[in-house]
């Protein structure tokens, strides 16, 4: 197998991971306030580690949740304080398993 090796693509924000000749790219979209709404993993390798995720935020733009569909769900809660409260559920599914 390849050596495995992480570049930023010039001119990009997109995180880009080299396994020999394929590469694995995460496709960033951006909230007009500067949040992440989105990532979308590309995988040439290995179809199932495809993903796309999309986070929402609160008024005040803290993380509200995190939808990766069924690999990984999970949403936050605030207290009076901004601190985090609760975070639940937390589904991960494994797809090498």
């Amino acid at each position: 197998m390849g050596e495995i090796w992480r570049e930023m693509v010039p001119d990009t924000i997109s995180p880009q991971y080299n396994i020999g000749s394929q590469s694995v790219v995460g496709d960033l979209t951006w909230n007009p306030n500067g949040t992440l709404a989105q990532l979308a993993i590309t995988d040439p390798i290995n179809s199932n580690n495809q993903q796309t995720c999309n986070y929402t935020y609160d008024d005040l733009a803290r993380l509200a949740s995190d939808n990766c569909g069924t690999i990984w769900n999970e949403t936050f809660t605030f207290d009076a304080f901004g601190n985090i409260q609760k975070r639940a559920p937390i589904y991960f599914t494994d797809p090498m398993c």
